[in-house]
């Protein structure tokens, strides 16, 4: 099993929600399970490799917008490369 930061799931739910409703809901559906401890910092992600994989297309969208363009935004910017930095650091493949 592979965990994240719940935080981290929090982030990514409010960036992605207004383009990606669907997969959004799927993220903090995680963040709030309620079987996870309330002091339980790190979440298990139960995610498909497609799924993180159109995650991170759509942070890297974000990222590009934030960086470019009339609302350029540094601290979107940051957050949404902090967040693929989370989601591509963790390895997606069980190797038991």
């Amino acid at each position: 099993m592979f965990y994240l930061p719940k935080s981290s799931l929090e982030l990514t739910f409010s960036l992605i929600r207004h383009i990606h409703p669907s997969l959004a809901l799927q993220v903090r559906n995680l963040a709030m399970n309620p079987n996870i401890p309330k002091s339980e910092r790190m979440v298990p992600i139960s995610l498909e490799e497609e799924e993180i994989f159109t995650l991170v297309n759509q942070l890297m969208k974000i990222e590009n917008q934030a960086r470019i363009g009339a609302k350029a935004d540094k601290g979107r910017q940051i957050l949404a490369s902090s967040l693929i930095a989370d989601w591509l650091t963790f390895n997606l493949h069980d190797d038991e």
